[in-house]
């Protein structure tokens, strides 16, 4: 391989050409055009020998000439929630340009407004022309009115939020079965007084996550508790101060998502409570802060860079004119780690 000192020198000589970039990968120019055109028609080895030489030269393709031949611009755009605390929908987004970039594809990401409203410009960009198709990630329906990714006529799959009912193909974690799963094992253990720390009772994974609490407590005859949050740390902290003030505690508290379990321990931990003796908790989602809680956080994992990279194949078969999937819903179960702020859940099973 040629270290940077030894590229040639260009400026000189004008552009780097396609022909270039074909000799300096050591294949005919038709495979170097197919590799940056079409990578999709190239086998992986040489494909990546032809990007790697088409990055050394420094070497432009012409994206709007591509986009006319092909009658695709090679682009996706992805439409996140609004700017906030990002957690595991990073490794979602890691599995998504993971693989539309082995497919030649790239993405323009953009997040809704703090009312879960779509920015005009964003509908605007799907219905120029300028992406193939729409990845909405973990988006709130709307109160009324027809769902924004709908008016833009193009190929869409949901991530992380159930858009099967307006026809939209989704990928989903198991979350009503994990979470009563998941609760059973805490009365199976012998905690009797639950609570739930949730979010908006509009949102999907809520409404999900809460029906399988109340599940497994409706066939025991238990009653349920139910804190409010917002999914973030700090509405965590604040629902502590509420649990605090019960005059009868609960001894497990189910958190609908790992930010606000983490808020919830802290503030528990600060007015003197042992987690799990006291108290036991555990969140969803499975992001990176939860195995450095003290103790570590027990929680349902999504497997989200999978769950990413399996929306993004599904949203290039749509785009490539396949037949839409006989499913509308791919679930991927959530995968339980567990850790020190529940007591040992395997011996519910001894």
């Amino acid at each position: 391989m040629k270290t940077i000192d030894e590229l040639p020198e260009r400026t000189a000589e004008g552009p780097v050409k396609l022909s270039d970039v074909a000799s300096e990968a050591r294949v005919a120019l038709s495979t170097a055009s197919r590799a940056l055109s079409n990578p999709e028609r190239v086998n992986v080895k040489t494909r990546m020998r032809v990007l790697a030489a088409a990055a050394r030269l420094g070497y432009a393709s012409n994206v709007a000439a591509r986009s006319l031949r092909s009658g695709l611009s090679r682009t996706i755009l992805v439409i996140m929630p609004p700017w906030r605390s990002r957690g595991v929908l990073d490794d979602a987004m890691r599995g998504v340009d993971a693989k539309l970039m082995s497919a030649g594809y790239s993405m323009i990401t953009g997040s809704l407004n703090e009312d879960f409203t779509a920015d005009h410009r964003l509908i605007d960009m799907a219905r120029g022309g300028l992406v193939d198709g729409i990845l909405a990630v973990a988006n709130e329906l709307p109160a009324g009115g027809p769902l924004p990714v709908l008016s833009a006529r193009l190929p869409a799959v949901g991530l992380m939020i159930d858009l099967s009912a307006h026809g939209i193909p989704s990928v989903l974690t198991n979350d009503r079965e994990a979470v009563s799963a998941l609760t059973s094992q805490l009365i199976a253990i012998g905690r009797r007084r639950l609570a739930y720390l949730g979010a908006p009772s509009d949102n999907y994974h809520d409404v999900e996550r809460f029906a399988g609490f109340s599940d497994s407590l409706q066939k025991e005859g238990l009653a349920p508790t139910r804190l409010e949050g917002n999914f973030d740390f700090a509405s965590g902290e604040r629902a502590a101060a509420g649990y605090l003030a019960l005059e009868q505690r609960p001894d497990a508290v189910v958190c609908a998502n790992d930010d606000m379990a983490i808020g919830f321990m802290k503030g528990v931990c600060a007015a003197g409570l042992r987690i799990p003796e006291d108290v036991a908790v555990t969140g969803f989602d499975g992001g990176e802060f939860a195995a450095y809680t003290s103790p570590g956080l027990t929680t349902l994992r999504q497997p989200a860079e999978q769950m990413g990279a399996a929306s993004a194949s599904l949203l290039l078969q749509l785009i490539n004119g396949e037949d839409p999937p006989v499913f509308q819903r791919m679930i991927v179960s959530a995968i339980l780690d567990e850790r020190g702020s529940t007591p040992a859940l395997g011996a519910a099973k001894r």
